[in-house]
């Protein structure tokens, strides 16, 4: 049992940091180099995520073919699910790293080091005050209505997650 301990609360706490660090490592190698764009870089990233996301989305398809569905809801669902919580619940980093990637990308070439490295900070206080450190931010009354609403988890993994740790690898 503790090394299940270990793994639940340990190992899997630190994979997607590390795979968004190691991901911003190799990106910013591309963008100091100049030889790939930021921007190719998230449409590689794209284009991986919709290859693994097929089998999902048919999958699901599949198993709500036998059920009373809408063709026309469950197209609109997998889109949003695409764009914003991942294809599958286990692909949320697949958005968050390609909106991570292209915003890195744009206020790194624009504005610099300096600015992405000041805003991915700002980011990860931020997110960290709306979960980690949750009783903390709901104290502060501007944050508490966004922190406690049940969408901040989109804003969470879509920016404050990915970006920070992205700008780290760099």
């Amino acid at each position: 049992e503790p090394l299940g301990v270990f793994l639940r609360e340990f190992v899997s706490r630190i994979a997607v940091p590390y795979f968004f660090v190691v991901s911003g490592y190799f990106l910013f190698k591309k963008l100091e180099k100049t030889e790939i764009s930021g921007y190719r870089a998230a449409w590689n990233q794209t284009k991986t995520y919709i290859i693994w996301s097929i089998p999902y989305i048919l999958l699901n398809f599949v198993i709500l073919v036998g059920k009373d569905f809408s063709t026309i809801l469950f197209a609109k669902d997998t889109v949003f699910r695409f764009f914003i919580h991942g294809s599958s619940s286990h692909f949320w980093f697949f958005p968050a790293l390609i909106y991570g990637t292209l915003f890195v990308t744009f206020v790194y070439k624009r504005l610099g080091w300096k600015t992405i490295l000041s805003i991915s900070l700002f980011f990860y206080i931020f997110g960290c005050l709306g979960s980690s450190y949750l009783p903390i931010g709901e104290k502060i009354p501007i944050l508490s209505t966004l922190f406690t609403n049940s969408n901040f988890y989109i804003l969470r993994r879509l920016l404050l997650t990915g970006i920070p740790f992205i700008t780290l690898g760099g």
